[in-house]
């Protein structure tokens, strides 16, 4: 810390090296940081769930490259609340590194802790991910998404709306691809019902303060 305030009261324009000195001292104290509070947490798993803590991990999260280091820690948590910041993080930063590593870790190590919300979430995520299929697995897909959607419907969130606007397309699949994918889902107007039924729930965001966590 000593050696990182010389460098930034120098008082000239830091040279190449000395840019990188602070840029990396900055990283070192932040990781300190970071592994300070998942100790924190591993000695009080209660704190997994506290809206403060929560938010000081988010900060982490978005902080580039401390990101990398924060993902991994999270992944270890207990409780939804922490697979809700890890699964936001993926659609926030959907096709970069950080955002592909936060879809693995949620997608895997942490699935069995998510909450049923978030869970149907994966599973439409995933469904509508799959490459187009043909003849009887399309038909098991198509079941799949029905089972999904019955989940939606009771507890899904506003999460799943891209993944239900996917399922509303009706073309895809096919030799020409211009076969309707999920046929299944127009029958009984569930996939309506589910659409509807998301709209009407916020997801949790646990990690967003409000005026009184600021004050904290």
């Amino acid at each position: 810390l000593d050696a990182l305030k010389r460098l930034e009261e120098d008082g000239k324009a830091p040279s190449a090296s000395a840019a990188v000195a602070i840029a990396r001292g900055h990283f070192v104290l932040a990781l300190a940081d970071l592994r300070a509070l998942d100790a924190r947490v591993k000695a009080e798993p209660a704190l997994a769930a506290d809206r403060v803590t929560l938010s000081r991990a988010w900060d982490f999260v978005e902080r580039e490259p401390l990101a990398l280091e924060a993902l991994p820690i999270l992944a270890t948590w207990p409780g939804p609340d922490a697979c809700d910041l890890v699964h936001a993080v993926w659609r926030r930063h959907h096709s970069t590194i950080v955002g592909l590593l936060a879809r693995d870790l949620v997608r895997g190590t942490m699935r069995d802790r998510t909450s049923p919300a978030l869970r149907v979430a994966i599973e439409l995520e995933e469904l509508t991910e799959e490459p187009p299929p043909d003849g009887s697995r399309a038909r098991k897909r198509c079941e799949r998404a029905l089972s999904a959607l019955a989940v939606a419907v009771e507890v899904g969130d506003r999460r799943l709306a891209p993944q239900l606007e996917a399922l509303d397309e009706r073309v895809g699949c096919g030799g020409d691809a211009k076969a309707d994918c999920f046929s299944c889902l127009r029958d009984d107007g569930r996939l309506a019902r589910a659409r509807d039924a998301v709209k009407k729930r916020e997801p949790p965001t646990p990690w967003i303060l409000g005026a009184r966590g600021r004050e904290r």
